[in-house]
């Protein structure tokens, strides 16, 4: 009697034989300056963007502050797609508000040229004088995967102030001491290698 064959399924596992590199940056917004690096961290790299400052404005025509970041990247091998923000991000940084007011902070992930997004949402409740973090977004279902081998990353960064009242927003007139204004996102990134349906065929 010939034994039965039982077929495995294989979970692959995101893999460092490909690593991601930023070439360059461009950013556009609310953020006079911005500065990213990566770093490896197990079995995933650590995507880290500093902006500053990126303190919520209390204009009431515009509460908001906004700055976009275009990412060029490269991949140390060919064939391999990024999957971003996967298990959520982080942020930490300064602000200065009463207790009537929220900060709404939002970091949405996309890949130039594909429409699906991925997002992180964090709050920061007054009062708050001072900086603040980490905080982790744990929610599920935030990451994003790119196309096979991709060349940009876009990450639009926001911030929101609202109030429990009708009173105006008002933040208390002190500047962040040296080196205490930066405000910092993370998030991962895991690559994967692409299998499509042309890549198997030329590997048989």
């Amino acid at each position: 009697m010939r034994p039965s064959i039982i077929p495995i399924l294989i979970r692959i596992p995101a893999t460092l034989a490909a690593t991601v590199e930023i070439l360059s940056q461009t950013y556009t917004g609310r953020c006079d300056d911005a500065q990213s690096y990566t770093n490896v961290d197990g079995a995933s790299t650590i995507l880290t963007t500093s902006l500053i400052p990126f303190i919520p404005s209390a204009n009431p025509s515009d509460r908001s502050n906004r700055c976009t970041v275009i990412y060029n990247l490269a991949l140390s091998e060919p064939n391999h797609h990024i999957l971003i923000n996967q298990n959520g991000g982080e942020v930490r940084g300064w602000v200065q508000i009463d207790g009537n007011s929220t900060v709404l902070i939002k970091a949405t992930y996309q890949f130039p040229g594909d429409f699906t997004q991925g997002s992180s949402e964090w709050i920061v409740r007054g009062p708050q004088l001072g900086k603040f973090g980490n905080l982790r977004d744990n929610a599920d279902d935030t990451g994003v995967r790119s196309p096979c081998n991709p060349a940009q990353l876009q990450i639009n960064y926001q911030t929101r102030t609202t109030r429990t009242d009708s009173q105006p927003i008002t933040q208390i007139p002190v500047d962040p001491a040296p080196g205490e204004g930066e405000w910092i996102f993370s998030t991962d990134l895991l690559v994967y290698p692409c299998f499509n349906s042309r890549q198997r065929r030329k590997e048989n």
